[in-house]
């Protein structure tokens, strides 16, 4: 056997990380099946650098893509088997290309690019086209990179590599043409992708949306697969299926992994993959791809600590929506995952997120604003996530409606900030005030839940005078038939004076009694049902044969319990049935007019005293403005923030939706902590302050 190694193009000088093409021709070509064939280049580097970069089939001979990661003459040779190619010399030049996106050496954050300059992302799940094909890629891509986006998410389920008419272990080249050209439009428009691999979809049958694809699967017994047809899991444990797996790995590494615009692998979208499985498919992967893209996986909530301390996953994430409205505002469930996953020493993401999973924004969001969406990037930007929180309903909503300028503002904040030189840590700071002036009165305090589906309530949960909350205040109550859920909320309280806790019911599953008790005395109990016909006042109840054969029923309704003055521990639980989510904690006349209702989510890098804030009025949200409540317009509210350095600093005043700069003050005498006086705002604005 013969192995020639020959450029597609004549050979030239290249920029550091230009993509070389070149074919692999073998003579005769072994029999059998090319794609199970081990053919892979040798790169070795001026500086004695080394890479070995997989080849893959192309249906007429196997290719190479090859990126130069430095400057000067590189030496590349092909094997097959015992068998090498002649060497081909590569000259890479100095240039301007960015390269690929990687974990900063000490940061553990947030990404950057090759060339060291900050990849902070902003973008949006664009999973699949519609009927438009490329063409609709090319839309989304251009609108938004216009707008100022960096990424996106792809889905590889809807254009699949293996199906049943290829057999296991073979390839539709059509399919994998297909997102050669996905992947050429995305480096056109200067986005980066994460490429998911596979859906829990392909291990189901049935499903809400009709996604099980098992029936369909090449890995299925049914269609000559290794798997039993009964038992799809099993794919995670037949030898066979892993050997299968990981040959498709090393296909996907090989044709994808030289693109500029390949940012990030997933192993799966939401799928509660055996741990053992994922620390195998991580490591085959990282083992395979010669340029170390940052790898994650996913779950339809936050997953197991076990697979994020997996040292192969470079980025955590999860997936927040809410049911038919029951959150009205996503800001706080984004700030609550990612701050809890800094336990693990990684850059997060919330990489799906909508107001309800069953269908698009478009239904709560009438009037276009957009306010769930813009909620969702500031929020998860200014927690210390790795960039914007990714949006679903890209083809049915952020399209349709040209939603684009709502990425506008924080892309435009965003590219001020060397995220990968800083060390931002979270900044909890003292509620916003008004300077005292005439008598204290008392208003409600509302309260959005911080827990969505899976969470459930830890500890003592505080709330304070000023209307701080420290500690979460749970979407969900489960009842019995989730033990492994179930938990009560613990809530401490001081009120000026007697007042109602109202708990607004939005959905009951089955059935569910919330008791509250005050101080470890019963107070009240609600009994819920959702069955039909059974004397209830909820909305409207549904029937949902795909989970037993339950109702569910949305009630939209308030109940309401009587609370003496003074510091109280209340005791929230579900005692019946399936789960009652709740839309919000009403604390009647517990509100001093000395405080101001305002949401801060802040970080601070010590070193350089940079410090950036997000105030939000969390009164802005899709719900007041599907109602149409005017939004209030705040003025003379006073920040106190603690800053690290006695210095003079500057201040810039950030419109969050235009993504200019409203106001830009030097902070004189010098003085810790500093006392900020915000510009007249309504919804919510950022400031960016930094050591003058």
């Amino acid at each position: 056997m013969s192995l020639t190694l020959r450029p597609l193009a004549p050979l030239r000088p290249y920029e550091v990380w230009e993509r070389v093409e070149l074919a692999i021709e073998l003579a005769p070509l072994p029999t059998g099946n090319p794609f199970a064939l081990v053919v892979e280049g040798y790169l070795l580097g001026p500086q004695s650098q080394k890479l070995t970069i997989p080849a893959f089939w192309d249906g007429a001979n196997f290719r190479l893509r090859v990126v130069l990661p430095g400057p000067g003459r590189w030496t590349l040779v092909a094997r097959a088997g015992t068998e090498t190619s002649k060497p081909i010399q590569l000259q890479a030049v100095p240039g301007t290309r960015s390269g690929f996106v990687e974990r900063p050496p000490g940061n553990s954050r947030y990404f950057q690019l090759s060339n060291k300059r900050p990849y902070f992302l902003v973008g949006e799940n664009i999973c699949w086209a519609g009927k438009r094909g490329l063409a609709d890629y090319d839309d989304w891509f251009s609108a938004l990179r216009k707008a100022g986006g960096n990424f996106a998410r792809l889905w590889m389920a809807f254009q699949p590599l293996e199906t049943k008419a290829t057999g296991l272990g073979r390839y539709d080249l059509a399919s994998a043409a297909y997102f050669d050209s996905v992947l050429a439009l995305a480096e056109k428009y200067e986005i980066r992708c994460m490429l998911c691999f596979m859906t829990y979809g392909e291990l189901a049958t049935g499903g809400y949306f009709n996604e099980g694809k098992w029936p369909e699967s090449p890995y299925s017994a049914k269609n000559g697969g290794p798997v039993p047809e009964k038992n799809p899991e099993a794919f995670f444990t037949e030898p066979a299926a892993k050997a299968a797996y990981k040959q498709r790995l090393r296909y996907l590494v090989a044709r994808y992994s030289a693109y500029a615009s390949l940012g990030f692998w997933e192993l799966w979208n939401e799928k509660d993959a055996p741990i053992p499985w994922l620390s195998e498919m991580a490591k085959t992967i990282k083992r395979l791809d010669p340029y170390q893209h940052p790898l994650t996986h996913s779950y339809s909530t936050t997953g197991p600590a076990a697979a994020w301390q997996l040292p192969e996953f470079d980025l955590t994430q999860t997936h927040r929506y809410g049911d038919e409205g029951s959150v009205p505002d996503i800001a706080p469930l984004v700030v609550t995952d990612t701050q809890a996953h800094e336990a693990f020493q990684k850059p997060h993401l919330m990489g799906e997120f909508g107001i309800s999973w069953r269908g698009p924004d478009t239904q709560f969001d009438p009037k276009n604003t957009a306010t769930n969406l813009h909620n969702g990037l500031w929020a998860s930007a200014l927690s210390g996530a790795a960039g914007g929180a990714a949006i679903w309903w890209w083809d049915s909503y952020v399209h349709p409606k040209n939603l684009y300028a709502t990425f506008t503002g924080l892309a435009k904040f965003a590219a001020t900030i060397p995220w990968n030189q800083r060390h931002f840590e979270p900044l909890a700071l003292p509620a916003a005030h008004i300077p005292a002036s005439g008598k204290e009165t008392f208003r409600d305090l509302v309260l959005t839940p911080t827990g969505g589906w899976g969470d459930k309530a830890t500890g003592l949960t505080t709330i304070a005078s000023d209307g701080a909350v420290n500690g979460a205040l749970p979407g969900f109550f489960y009842g019995p038939g989730k033990p492994e859920l179930r938990a009560p909320l613990l809530l401490k309280v001081t009120l000026p004076q007697p007042a109602e806790l109202i708990l607004r019911i939005l959905t009951v599953s089955d059935r569910a009694k919330l008791v509250v008790s005050i101080d470890d005395k019963p107070a009240a109990s609600f009994a819920f049902n959702a069955a039909p016909n059974t004397g209830q006042d909820y909305t409207s109840t549904k029937h949902f044969p795909e989970y037993g054969g339950i109702y569910q029923a949305l009630y939209n309704k308030d109940r309401k319990v009587a609370l003496p003055a003074g510091t109280h521990t209340l005791r929230i639980e579900n005692t019946d049935g399936d789960w009652v989510s709740l839309g919000g904690y009403t604390l009647t006349g517990a509100w001093s007019s000395r405080f101001v209702h305002l949401r801060t989510v802040a970080l601070q890098d010590a070193a350089s005293g940079e410090t950036l804030i997000w105030i939000q009025d969390p009164e802005s949200n899709w719900k007041n403005d599907r109602d149409g409540k005017t939004p209030q317009t705040f003025t003379g509210v006073q920040l106190t923030v603690p800053v690290p350095k006695a210095t003079p600093y500057t201040a810039q005043w950030w419109d969050t939706r235009r993504g200019t700069i409203i106001k830009t003050e030097r902070l004189s005498p010098p003085h810790k902590p500093l006392t900020l006086t915000l510009p007249s705002f309504t919804r919510d604005i950022a400031v960016q302050l930094r050591p003058s």
